[in-house]
């Protein structure tokens, strides 16, 4: 049996509903769905470019004294104040005679530096055996007021 249907018939739809695809038509989708692919790709690296720049901002804008920076000659800056501040103001921070403002500088240098600490350590616990072989056993909280004692995190 042959087909006697025009081109235009032949497109149309039978009773089924379904006709040819016009010439094009697949490749027009399939190009439209790897657009849209690529669209969605370049939006999800978008984002996560935008993520890492707002956490970068955010990381640039805290205070320098939860950064580590190394100074001249291997000195580090914890607390706004290097190791060789520290040491200039070691003797008054020892008897309490600095601002607040420099004190807590120090104390937060002393509980974050690794040259730092140690010594201090050293000294508080100088400090402790003097007292207690002079007064007799002491609590630490009186070297904590004074300021020789300090805790790390």
């Amino acid at each position: 049996m042959t087909d006697n249907r025009s081109p235009i018939e032949k497109n149309s739809p039978d009773d089924s509903g379904w006709g040819e695809c016009p010439p094009g038509e697949i490749s027009g989708m399939l190009n439209r769905l790897s657009r849209q692919r690529k669209l969605a790709a370049s939006a999800k690296i978008s984002a996560v470019a935008a993520a890492l720049l707002v956490g970068a901002g955010i990381w640039q804008t805290l205070p320098v004294t939860t950064q580590r920076t190394e100074t001249r000659d291997g000195e580090y800056q914890f607390g706004s104040i290097c190791c060789s501040d520290v040491i200039q103001y070691a003797a008054a921070f020892k008897k309490g005679e600095l601002d607040t403002e420099r004190m807590a500088q120090i104390r937060q240098h002393i509980a974050e530096c690794p040259h730092c600490r140690p010594e201090f350590e050293k000294d508080a616990n100088q400090t402790q055996s003097l007292l207690d072989n002079r007064h007799g056993r002491i609590g630490t909280a009186s070297l904590a007021h004074s300021g020789l004692l300090v805790t790390t995190r």
